[in-house]
């Protein structure tokens, strides 16, 4: 997931500045993984201590991953889940 720099409203906007290429390339080289990007964003929205709050957001997360309609990404993410909890 590439988050673009303050003030830049979109890739447009960036690539039309004379330093937008290596901005942008420094960007994809240490973008992360939108699923865990995602991850780390909702699980800041739960109190991880509570098991209530930890379930909910395992239910959560499993109801992204069952929506996808590509079975070999639901694993690669089921894979990705288990990694990070």
């Amino acid at each position: 997931m590439l988050v673009l720099p303050e003030g830049i409203k979109d890739v447009d906007e960036l690539a039309n500045k004379p330093e937008g290429n290596q901005i942008f390339s420094s960007l994809l080289s240490s973008s992360d993984d939108g699923f865990i990007v995602f991850f780390e964003r909702l699980r800041k929205t739960f109190d991880m201590n509570s098991p209530i709050d930890k379930q909910k957001f395992i239910n959560s997360m499993f109801e992204l991953i069952v929506s996808m309609d590509n079975v070999i990404s639901q694993e690669d993410f089921k894979r990705k889940l288990a990694d990070k909890l």
